[in-house]
């Protein structure tokens, strides 16, 4: 019994141990990232796969871009950040420390403190999609249509910290270490209490429906799952028996989807993996801090670790396993690598050849008697190597040895490579040229003296030499009287560099030449002399031009070993697509040597260690969705968070300036998401090249509509659904159709206006020419008659001399007032009498030379206002024929002593004012004069206004008022 006892307890104390460490790599973000703050508290990914995380400084948004950080600098109503939740709206839940909870949707805040006085500690969707919030002191509450509802439960103002779904019921972690099953109604079934210092931080339901309970006194696990049986915990099974699950406070755990068992404590991230072992991640492994809060799985299965001191993320798409010296090698550079079998590794590193048992992850040395440094013999049956000391070893698997084996009879320099054929003979690249070994003996072959880097034999029996520098060589060899006589086929002129580094023949017995300079070369086997080729370097997406091994998986696929890392040909038709592994998955390393097996799984050789890959086969992945996640415009109100796809953006013709950022919330490798974009409706419609840029700028856009499109590209190498924005900038006015009809309208116009200017012009001039011929006909014509008339009379009255002078005397009178009224009409038409000082000057002259003869004595002034003032022909003629018919009227009836003349200029209008003292006349008696009447009808003509006052014996005021046109 004591035996059994000793057995078991050996039995849990081996499981308890650790398996043997592997690296795993691990990407941190901190404050210098753009990290809100380093101590996280929660991890959340939203609908649209955006990663937020919960600080106790603020929350941050990780696109895979940048970082947008809330604070309660722009909005948040506190800092420290409890959880997250998200309703089937997109409205997004923050939960805070000091009792409120905001709603932020399309990145704003759009209702702060949406929940007041309620500190929400954990939100929890049940199996009938019921949101529980877990309360401190204030119990449960339900969150219903946008709602914080609190039902009726026993315990109204418990605090509880966590919770989960246990069959219909709920098991709820409250304070002082207590642990509850409440039924749909939240009454209390059973109940388990623990000391009043014990903290419960986690209740997590694994895939085999078992219950675990993270607290400050360690991990628990519940005994049934039953609600109507009694809580009780436990003994932690193996592996989870172990020290640093039972002495650190259990934060957080998560069960990834390969069945690995991941948990957050004060002293690291334990990793308990399906086959029963453990292992514990702390800051030498990468993470910020040992210290681990919160655990997190987004949908693309990366883990993401939140810590004291920052988060990190860990990839595991694809599972990279690194073992170093911690883990056992002799070295970490490891410069070959061989398969003995299904689960035996014979590798050499830069100290000595060691065996690694992938079953029990344990290394074991390899002695090697008399043998410095080498490298197996390719296709050697034993397992031969040779060493830098040109001596033979054999793998002795018995003893796990390497035995001497031969010693070459000749010394060219440093062996480089070796290779067997079937028959057993044995071909060595040396410094100097080839060794051939054959029935026992080795000799140097002088016919092919080139520096050999690798070798190989393929299905056809030929051998193929890479030279360092001399090129590609086949070699066809036959063997008589045990000599070897070779004939070399130069191959040099099919390959871009000379340097050859490696040789690999694929199941399609392809030869694949890795060179030095210029990447890799495929010679495709068409089972002729003639080889196709198909070369595969930088410009075709190779991460480097120095390949240093090449292998083939079970699918067809190739892979390529350089000083960066490894890439993967993927067969596509006749030709292969470069996937950059190292690249996507962040791995970057020297590889020496890759061994492939059937199960996805590689192993490699590199300068850092032993490296296990279980390809995940990423480059299947299509394209993720990608955002427009920021718009800034030349309308600088525009907020782009408040944006709605069914409003139009216009812009004014001034604000035609655009920047956008973009991303996609895609983790695996976010700086390797490769982005396109275009602008449709500018001069350049093309997809951009495909980079790792997630902002764009234009400037100086013309007016138009524009529809921005951005996509990016899957691992699959096919691109995704664009996201697009639009928006359109509205024309300048001068550029508008109304601006052109009504500048059309007004080009019309002014021709319509300029034609009516033109016609009224010759009317006008017309209208002068009638004018004139009718005061020639008039006034010279009958003036002309009757002298013509009296010229006869006097003809007639020769002989009586007294009558004849009478009508000479009548003649020259008809003669003067026929000079002056074609003075007149002369003085009328000059556009140099346009002036009013030009009438006024002409006024005063005929005044005097009216009354010249008479005892009437004329007063005329001016106003200076009035100087200057310009008249048309047609109202200067006006003006002086109302001066005039006045003036006549004056002199024939009035028998005045004095004129008193006074012209002024008033607001546009010509004020004439002619008075005189004579015995003016009774204005009611009627005349059949017509000289008043000319005045009247002249002034009206021109909309002004006659003002006539007279009595008998008091002179005669005449007053005329003309608006002038001028």
């Amino acid at each position: 019994m004591k035996k059994a006892g000793i057995i078991v307890g050996f039995l849990i104390l081996s499981a308890a141990l650790p398996v043997t460490a592997q690296q795993l790599i691990f990407k941190t973000y901190t404050e210098e990232d753009g990290l809100v703050s380093n101590p996280v508290r929660r991890i959340f990914q939203d609908s649209r796969g955006f990663i937020w995380i919960g600080t106790w400084q603020g929350l941050s948004k990780y696109d895979g871009h940048k970082f947008t950080n809330y604070t309660t600098v722009n909005g948040l109503s506190d800092n420290m950040i409890n959880d997250m939740y998200e309703s089937p709206e997109g409205k997004l839940y923050v939960a805070e420390n000091s009792g409120t909870t905001d709603i932020l949707q399309q990145d704003a805040i759009v209702k702060k403190a949406a929940f007041s006085n309620v500190i929400i500690n954990q939100f929890y969707i049940t199996q009938n999609n019921r949101v529980i919030a877990a309360t401190d002191t204030s119990g449960l509450h339900e969150i219903k249509n946008g709602s914080l509802i609190k039902p009726l439960q026993k315990f109204p103002n418990s605090t509880y910290g966590d919770l989960t779904d246990m069959n219909d019921s709920l098991l709820i972690g409250g304070a002082e270490g207590s642990l509850s099953i409440l039924n749909s109604q939240f009454e209390v079934l059973s109940e388990i209490k623990q000391p009043r210092e014990i903290i419960i931080f986690k209740i997590y339901k694994d895939f085999k429906n078992r219950i675990w309970v993270g607290t400050s006194n360690g991990l628990k696990l519940i005994s049934s799952v039953l609600s109507n049986q009694p809580l009780s915990f436990k003994l932690l099974p193996a592996p989870f028996n172990i020290p640093i699950l039972k002495n650190s406070h259990t934060n957080d755990m998560l069960e990834d989807d390969n069945g690995n068992f991941w948990l957050a404590t004060t002293h690291g991230l334990v990793k308990i993996d399906m086959e029963g072992g453990w292992q514990v991640f702390s800051e030498k492994d990468g993470l910020p801090s040992a210290d681990i809060r919160c655990i997190y799985q987004d949908t693309e299965k990366n883990i993401w670790i939140g810590t004291s001191l920052g988060l990190a993320k860990l990839v595991t798409k694809n599972d990279i396993r690194i073992y170093t010296t911690e883990n056992g090698l002799l070295s970490n550079h490891i410069r070959f690598l061989v398969s003995l079998n299904k689960d035996i590794f014979l590798l050499g590193t830069s100290v000595g050849p060691q065996l690694y048992n992938t079953r029990n992850n344990h290394f074991t040395t390899v002695y090697s008697q008399n043998l410095v440094y080498g490298a197996p013999v390719e296709n050697s049956r034993p397992l031969l190597f040779y060493g830098n000391n040109n001596r033979f070893g054999k793998y002795d698997s018995l003893n796990q040895t390497i035995a001497p084996y031969f010693s070459p009879n000749t010394s060219n320099g440093e062996v480089y490579c070796s290779v067997m054929d079937a028959k057993g003979i044995i071909f060595s690249g040396s410094q100097k040229g080839l060794i051939i070994r054959s029935g026992g003996k080795s000799y140097y072959e002088n016919k092919f003296p080139h520096r050999i880097r690798f070798l190989l034999i393929d299905k056809k029996g030929y051998l193929w030499a890479g030279t360092w520098n001399d090129g590609l060589f086949r070699i066809h060899y036959t063997s008589s009287n045990d000599k070897i006589i070779i004939t070399a086929k130069d191959f040099s002129d099919l390959l871009p560099d000379k340097n050859i580094r490696c040789l690999f023949e694929d199941s399609k017995a392809n030869i694949w030449v890795g060179t030095r300079h210029l990447g890799v070369v495929q010679l495709v086997n068409n089972n002729t002399e003639q080889h196709a080729v198909q070369r595969f370097d930088l410009r075709q997406g190779l991460m480097s031009n120095w390949a240093r091994v090449i292998a083939e998986d079970a699918k067809g696929s190739i892979w390529i070993g350089s000083n960066l890392g490894i890439d993967k040909l993927i067969p596509a038709g006749n030709s292969f697509r470069v996937f950059n592994f190292s690249r996507v998955n962040n791995y970057f390393d020297e590889i020496n040597a890759i061994v492939t097996e059937k199960d996805n799984s590689l192993w490699l050789a590199t300068s850092k260690g032993l490296v296990n890959i279980i390809d995940g086969e990423m480059e299947k992945i299509p394209a993720g969705p990608v955002y427009i996640t920021s718009v800034k415009l030349g309308d600088t109100s525009f907020n782009y968070n408040k944006y709605y796809l069914d409003v139009k953006v216009e812009l004014k013709y001034y604000q035609n300036q655009a920047e956008f950022e973009f991303s996609s919330p895609a983790f695996i490798n976010e700086k390797q998401i490769l982005y396109s974009y275009r602008l449709l409706g500018g001069a350049d419609t093309t997809w951009s090249k495909p980079a790792n840029l997630q902002n764009v700028s234009y400037a100086s856009l013309q007016p138009g509509n524009y529809r921005f499109e951005v996509r990016t590209t899957g691992w699959n190498g096919e691109w995704g659904a664009a996201a697009n924005f639009v928006f359109n900038i509205r024309k300048p006015y001068w550029q508008t159709w109304w601006f052109y009809s009504l500048v059309g309208v007004m080009i019309i116009l002014f021709f319509y206006a300029f034609y009516r200017y033109r016609i009224k012009q010759l009317l006008n001039l017309q209208k002068v020419r009638n004018r004139i011929a009718s005061d020639l006909h008039d006034d010279i014509g009958a003036t002309l008659t009757n002298i013509n008339m009296l010229s006869e009379i006097s003809r007639k009255n020769l002989e009586h001399p007294q009558e004849a002078e009478k009508f000479l005397h009548r003649i020259t009178e008809e003669v003067t007032a026929t000079s002056q009224a074609l003075n007149d009409i002369i003085w009328s038409v000059n556009s140099r009498n346009d002036s009013l000082e030009e009438t006024l000057t002409r006024m005063r002259r005929y005044a005097a030379e009216l009354f010249d003869n008479s005892n009437t004595i004329c007063h005329l002034s001016l106003d200076e206002a009035a100087t200057g003032k310009k008249l048309n022909m047609e109202q200067r003629r006006d003006l002086y024929l109302i001066y005039k018919e006045s003036m006549n009227n004056i002199l024939k009836h009035a028998s005045a002593n004095n004129v008193w003349i006074d012209v002024q200029w008033r607001s546009g209008k010509l004020h004439l004012k002619i008075k005189d003292d004579g015995k003016g006349f009774d204005p009611s008696v009627v005349t059949n004069r017509n000289g008043l009447k000319n005045i009247r009808s002249r002034t009206e003509k021109w909309k002004g206004s006659t003002t006539i006052e007279t009595s008998l014996g008091n002179g005669v005021l005449v007053e005329i008022i003309i608006p002038l046109a001028g």
